[in-house]
């Protein structure tokens, strides 16, 4: 008989499918980068901000990662102008779900992306109770079912394959959102 079979590992069960459920609300639709969303007066935090407005207009994506629509910048960007990368992509759909999460790990490491924000969810979506136990290996299988199975996106299987790397914010107003998913 398997663990989740037994009565004692019940209550375990439970509780992992309901912390389950709550990820299922996050799937991924845009991010940017933290520092820009909230500009500062300082030197430094402007001269890394032209640093990646430049990156950003010489970004390549590697073949294998995804393809670059299109670019858009307004006329008058300065170093303190938000910069936004929207990626689409198939929710649910397992390989393209892990493509997702290493092209948020490529972009994390050329450009120093840390903020991912993600639609079906409000404000931060705290991913670190799946990557917080002591068996990095096991972590990262049971994410894998998670994501096989659809229950994780691409960008939470990043956080909790990664973690330290990536913070999730859900950007919807949760009204505004209820009511939308009531009337389909």
């Amino acid at each position: 008989m398997l663990c989740w079979q037994r009565r004692r590992c019940h209550i375990w069960v439970r509780a992992l499918a309901w912390i389950t459920a709550q990820a299922v609300l996050f799937t991924q639709l845009a991010w940017a980068d933290p520092h820009l969303l909230s500009p500062s007066s300082t030197a430094a935090s402007a001269e890394a901000s032209a640093s990646l407005l430049v990156s950003l207009a010489r970004l390549t994506i590697p073949d294998h990662l995804g393809h670059i629509v299109e670019r858009w910048a307004p006329a008058d960007a300065t170093a303190t102008t938000p910069v936004v990368i929207h990626i689409q992509d198939l929710h649910a759909e397992p390989t393209t779900q892990r493509t997702l999460a290493k092209l948020l790990a490529h972009l994390h490491q050329t450009l120093g992306v840390s903020l991912v924000a993600v639609e079906g969810a409000a404000g931060p979506c705290e991913t670190e109770v799946f990557s917080a136990f002591p068996d990095r290996r096991n972590n990262e299988r049971i994410a894998r079912v998670f994501l096989e199975a659809g229950l994780f996106t691409g960008a939470e299987y990043a956080t909790i394959t990664q973690p330290g790397t990536l913070s999730l914010m859900g950007v919807e107003n949760p009204q505004l959102y209820l009511t939308h998913l009531h009337t389909y």
